[in-house]
């Protein structure tokens, strides 16, 4: 790539009506310029088909993961490279066009794998590729009522092992929305006691499972992407930790992840206390039902391909 072209990329990226943002861009073009190689293959491989040279026209800010220090903490470029391309590749392998478009390139970009009507409004599980969270992944399930994203989900793909063709995914963000108290807690009782921030993580499981993903990983609080920076307002402000711990996870050798399981945890009926045996009848039914959705929203797409 050029620097005439790295300076155009540049100035996309960055909104150069603010004097400052040139600084931006200067650091960009010679982080990419310094890691050409890497670059020209992200670029050749976004050029190979249609669909992925409209995807790179339309979300510049791609480039900008390659050239910052994005998705865990002490990510090196090469992982934030190949983090993007098996994410594409996967999806590109499991999915028809016209659900790639969906989540990648139209105007309403969104695969909604599950629905519902609460108080009058839609409750959705989806699908999507959203430039404003590539900072901690590539691609984004996210719990969204009547318009509003309530949780979402951050994650990429990548190979379990170094020539290996098995697919791992990686969490890299589990947030709400700000000032979400008052609707969390009227889902939480339309869900029959499952919080947003557990719902959406279980529909994300269920998506994975019928994606054939068979492997799990999220960052942990010491390896959230943020760590690399020194301004506190950009450190966490809950704990993943304590999540992944209560979702059965597991810290691995290295302390930047947890190895979570795929598959869900259920409570047995034995277990469960008397007085809540009838919410939870229903919080399993409820959670049935997604999966089921989820289930049969891939396998009709995938049946397409």
């Amino acid at each position: 790539m050029k620097l005439r072209e790295l300076a155009g990329v540049g100035t996309k990226i960055y909104d150069c009506r603010r004097w400052i943002n040139y600084r931006c861009v200067l650091v960009f073009i010679c982080r990419c310029y310094c890691n050409k190689k890497q670059v020209t293959r992200f670029q050749e491989f976004f050029a190979k088909t249609p669909l992925r040279r409209k995807f790179l026209h339309q979300h510049p800010k791609v480039f900008a993961q390659l050239s910052r220090q994005w998705l865990f903490r002490g990510s090196r470029i090469d992982q934030r490279l190949n983090a993007a391309v098996a994410s594409w590749q996967y999806m590109e392998k499991m999915l028809p066009e016209y659900i790639m478009e969906k989540i990648y390139v139209q105007e309403q970009n969104r695969w909604t794998l599950w629905e519902n009507v609460i108080e009058g409004k839609k409750l959705s599980l989806d699908v999507n590729f959203l430039d404003g969270e590539i900072k901690e992944g590539c691609l984004t399930v996210s719990l969204v009522w009547d318009g509003v994203t309530i949780y979402h989900i951050n994650f990429w793909l990548r190979d379990s092992m170094p020539d290996s063709h098995e697919m791992s995914a990686c969490i890299g963000c589990h947030q709400g929305s700000r000032d979400g108290l008052e609707v969390n807690k009227l889902l939480t009782k339309k869900l029959y006691g499952c919080r947003p921030k557990n719902f959406v993580y279980l529909g994300f499981l269920y998506f994975l499972q019928a994606m054939g993903i068979n492997k799990l990983s999220a960052v942990s609080n010491y390896g959230f992407y943020a760590n690399n920076h020194f301004r506190r307002d950009r450190k966490l402000k809950v704990s993943y930790d304590e999540f992944w711990e209560s979702c059965h996870g597991a810290l691995s050798d290295d302390k930047r992840f947890y190895m979570l399981p795929v598959q869900e945890f259920r409570k047995a009926q034995g277990d469960l206390p008397t007085k809540k045996r009838a919410v939870y009848r229903k919080r399993y039914a409820l959670l049935d039902e997604v999966m089921t959705a989820v289930r049969e929203s891939v396998l009709a797409a995938r049946c397409e391909h």
